[in-house]
């Protein structure tokens, strides 16, 4: 066995459990736990304060899992939540009666019998678990002369869950989708602004500003995936409807990213722009920083609008004359793709 193989796993598995890893996990989750335990609290009163059930321990189990769901998945496991209940009460009441007892054998039926009752209702995975979960409590806890309030508590839990989900703890599509974008945006004005630094400096150091370029590409994966949970919120909860007339105008500018960072990429590796001392070196210099200070215009122009305010943009950068076709037209693909990305702007002297 490769002993460099043992050792990078073990450097990865320290690194997994390393405290700044750990706390960073717990940050992640600190606030789902927060709303878990608040809509626990809340649906444990409800059913206990109001309607007098002892020991509600299904509509706190229920208000936990609605909300503890990915983001756009929440209504979705309500609903399996419940069927899973339904499901799994009704047949651990009937094994308590027809076969009294929590015995191995009591326990396999309703494990079997409640994710068979489930899969009737519901085809997820969730309303299985749930069902044979939900059959076992029942086995367990002592029997309620009302069996049907252990029902009602998972409606309480549930309701609660997806007031939760759809509305109070709803992430904003919108919001997500112009964060990941300033990210992308960032980092290719940042790219720009260092290619004219290294270029007014003459210190051949145009790698940093094609570095920077690639990691900007790199966060066009996280953007891609923050679209698409975006228009899942947009799809299933209300506050994404709301939202959604909104997130398609932010949509539509985004298909001219990929075209900016490929350009922003291929320029600051052109031969003819980043070697200093260069004939059109000067007017490159100036061309990236106007570039760049475009970039943060039209950033803020994508900011403002995603938050309902209109404003037009303004944009400064010109391509400069006798320079190579190739590193010309990735120049002027830039400031297409801005004057795409921010419709409704000008460019100043045209």
């Amino acid at each position: 066995m490769d002993r460099g193989r043992i050792h990078h796993g073990f450097d990865a598995a320290a690194r997994a459990a390393g405290p700044r890893v750990v706390w960073l996990r717990m940050r992640q989750v600190l606030p789902v736990a927060a709303q878990c335990a608040g809509a626990a609290g809340v649906a444990w009163w409800l059913a206990s304060a109001l309607l007098g059930h002892t020991r509600p321990v299904f509509a706190a189990i229920a208000a936990i899992i609605c909300l503890a769901g990915g983001t756009g998945e929440r209504a979705r496991q309500a609903v399996d939540l419940v069927s899973g209940v339904v499901a799994g009460v009704v047949v651990g009441e009937l094994v308590r009666f027809a076969w009294p007892g929590s015995g191995a054998i009591q326990v396999v039926a309703v494990v079997v019998l409640g994710m068979l009752a489930a899969a009737a209702i519901d085809y997820r995975r969730l309303a299985y678990i749930q069902g044979a979960a939900s059959a076992l409590f029942v086995l367990v806890l002592p029997p309620l002369q009302d069996p049907g309030s252990r029902i009602i508590d998972a409606l309480i839990g549930g309701l609660l869950g997806l007031l939760g989900s759809q509305v109070l703890f709803t992430p904003d599509p919108v919001a997500l989708v112009a964060d990941s974008l300033r990210r992308v945006l960032d980092g290719v004005e940042e790219s720009l602004l260092a290619g004219a630094r290294s270029l007014e400096a003459h210190d051949d150091q145009m790698v940093t500003a094609i570095e920077i370029a690639r990691d900007a590409r790199s966060e066009l994966a996280e953007l891609s995936t923050q679209r698409v949970l975006a228009h899942r919120i947009r799809k299933r909860t209300v506050r994404g409807r709301r939202r959604a007339a909104r997130l398609r105008q932010l949509d539509e500018t985004l298909d001219h990213v990929d075209v900016l960072v490929a350009a922003t990429i291929l320029l600051t590796q052109e031969d003819a722009v980043k070697k200093p001392g260069g004939p059109a070196a000067g007017e490159w210099a100036r061309f990236l920083r106007a570039a760049g200070q475009d970039v943060a215009t039209a950033g803020h122009v994508l900011g403002e609008r995603s938050r309902g305010h209109y404003v037009e943009a303004g944009f400064t950068a010109r391509v400069p004359t006798g320079v190579p076709p190739d590193a010309a037209s990735y120049a002027r693909a830039i400031l297409r793709a801005l004057e795409a990305m921010a419709p409704g702007g000008h460019r100043d002297g045209r």
